[in-house]
């Protein structure tokens, strides 16, 4: 993993990471952790999700699969 500065990403990318804090608040997880994703396409569409933790692993769903 590569650790970035803030201050050095373009518009579109600091945008991104916005939408990605601002849906993670909508994340279901019994241990409190806050996890969201945005994801732009080729014709710049925007996509979210927020992941859903469940009891059982294979019943959740990451952040990633859920802007999918």
């Amino acid at each position: 993993m590569k650790i970035v500065n803030f201050k050095l990403l373009n518009n579109k990318e600091k945008h991104l990471i916005d939408l990605a804090f601002s849906v993670a608040n909508k994340t279901l997880s019994r241990s409190g952790d806050r996890i969201g994703s945005a994801i732009i396409d080729s014709e710049n569409n925007y996509f979210v999700g927020a992941a859903i933790a469940r009891m059982r692993v294979n019943n959740s769903t990451c952040a990633e699969r859920m802007a999918l």
